[in-house]
């Protein structure tokens, strides 16, 4: 290995002449927290050497564990998307919410990106109904998982998708009247599914299989 001469000493690297300070992991007064936060697009001011930043966020909220929002020893510190990659700079305007639990930041961070496919569908669904007169049920299904997602774990029975299929006219802006064919088509979906399913219970029952499987638990 060569020797390091006179002249590398008198002049030392970028590396040697500003040392990257140790990461600020909190202390007891100080504990790192667990805060959420929004992939979104950067100012061009933000964007390495002055350059625009044309990589736009992908709009996620995400959780982010850290000390650095206290400013102990720098203001800023970055974050890195899960969903997309990105990385960007934060501050304390960045934070949504905070939390000493990642259970209670998760809980937060599930209803909002909830929220944001929420009105994915809705919008969704209102331009296929302006344009064509129709609904996809599908998509309006998501809608009501995406809306009641947490409090019924997305398990519906039909008399409760019918239910909210009901009020379906409000986000179409639309009359009950208007909506009622593609309703009743909707309820004679969900009709067809029942008599299938008692169908099929019916033959578990007069054939015995339902006994055995029974036994079999």
């Amino acid at each position: 290995m060569a020797e390091k001469d006179s002249h590398d000493e008198d002049n030392p690297t970028r590396k040697e002449r500003f040392p990257r300070r140790e990461y600020y992991r909190g202390d007891v007064d100080q504990p790192a927290q667990y805060h959420v936060l929004q992939c979104s697009n950067s100012h061009g001011h933000h964007a390495p050497l002055g350059m625009y930043d044309r990589r736009k966020g992908c709009g996620r909220y995400f959780i982010n564990y850290t000390a650095k929002h206290w400013g102990t020893n720098a203001v800023r510190w970055q974050s890195n998307c899960p969903s997309c990659g990105r990385r960007q700079q934060r501050s304390r305007a960045h934070i949504h919410a905070t939390f000493d639990t990642r259970k209670e930041a998760a809980s937060l961070e599930a209803h909002l990106n909830d929220q944001i496919q929420q009105d994915k569908m809705a919008a969704q669904i209102k331009r296929q109904w302006d344009d064509e007169g129709t609904i996809n049920w599908s998509d309006w299904e998501q809608y009501i998982y995406y809306l009641w997602h947490g409090l019924w774990d997305g398990g519906f029975a039909p008399h409760e998708w019918l239910r909210e299929a009901s009020y379906i006219h409000e986000m179409l802006d639309c009359t009950p009247e208007d909506v009622e064919p593609e309703l009743a088509r909707y309820r004679a979906y969900w009709d067809k599914q029942a008599d299938e399913a008692d169908k099929e219970m019916t033959y578990l029952v007069e054939s015995g299989l339902f006994a055995e499987l029974m036994n079999d638990e």
